[in-house]
């Protein structure tokens, strides 16, 4: 059982820390307005969105060990380019909010 889990956990942090930054960055827009600060609802959607870069990084480099299974392999070289455009789209919302 344990093998099982170690197995997955790269799958799993991507897995969830993509969702996390998906959900920040839909619902940031609502949460200026629900907290009535967009300093730290941006701060904290882009430490959230940062953090899925940084773990796609982690898993990207284990990965390329080749001790991963083929849908792990897929879910992380997805990631790759998605925590980069969810990077670049909360960079042009901040700018477009600031301006």
């Amino acid at each position: 059982m344990i093998q099982i889990q170690k197995k997955y956990t790269e799958l799993i942090w991507t897995s969830a820390t993509g969702l996390l930054a998906v959900l920040a960055f839909v619902f940031v827009q609502d949460a200026v307005y629900w907290f009535d600060n967009f300093y730290v609802v941006f701060s904290v959607a882009g430490i959230i969105i940062a953090s899925y870069l940084v773990a796609t990084c982690i898993s990207f480099v284990r990965s390329l060990k080749g001790t991963l299974s083929g849908v792990e392999m897929l879910v992380i070289y997805f990631s790759v380019p998605a925590s980069l455009v969810l990077s670049v789209f909360m960079f042009l919302l901040t700018v477009m909010w600031l301006g």
